[in-house]
Order: structure tokens, then sequence, then C-alpha cells
């Protein structure tokens, strides 16, 4: 989904024989989806404002700006966020 991971991909596939690992492919799966769905929420949003009867649910997109040091569960990832594309 971005060509800063074209390095990874050659390296992965030098280090295993023209393949790439289970774990790698999930890892740009993950991050196609996101950029995928956050451009799903600008669309969506968009067209919300064009029109006189917008849609009952709202989607907004986040970036992590910046990780947590505490207040989550020990399962969870901490991270700051901010809004991607102005949501409010």
């Amino acid at each position: 989904s971005s060509p800063s991971q074209y390095k990874q991909l050659m390296d992965q596939m030098r280090e295993n024989d023209g393949c790439t690992t289970l774990a790698f492919r999930k890892n740009l799966a993950a991050a196609a989806y996101a950029l995928t769905s956050a451009y799903d929420s600008a669309v969506s949003q968009w067209m919300a404002e064009q029109v006189t009867e917008p849609p009952a649910t709202k989607t907004v997109a986040f970036q992590v700006e910046r990780p947590l040091k505490y207040g989550c569960n020990p399962h969870q990832l901490p991270a700051g966020l901010c809004s991607v594309n102005g949501g409010k």
C-alpha cells in the first residue's frame, strides 16, 4: 500500500526464496485495509455534507500520533490519537 514498504518486501523475498512470511503479509494487509478505511471514511464524510439527509452512521479515521505510557488494559497497545480527515 506504500512505496515505503518496497524495501521490506524485497528483503523478505530475498530471505525466503522469493516468498514472504505470513506475518509480513498480515502486516501489509492490515496497512492496506487501514488506508482504504481512512479513504472510505473521508469520502463518506464529504458525501454526507453534500446531501440534505446525511446517513445515520458516521465514521472517523484516526492516526496514532504518539504512544501513551498508561491508561489501557494489559492486552491492548496504548496510543495517543489525532484525527486524520478532520472528523470531530
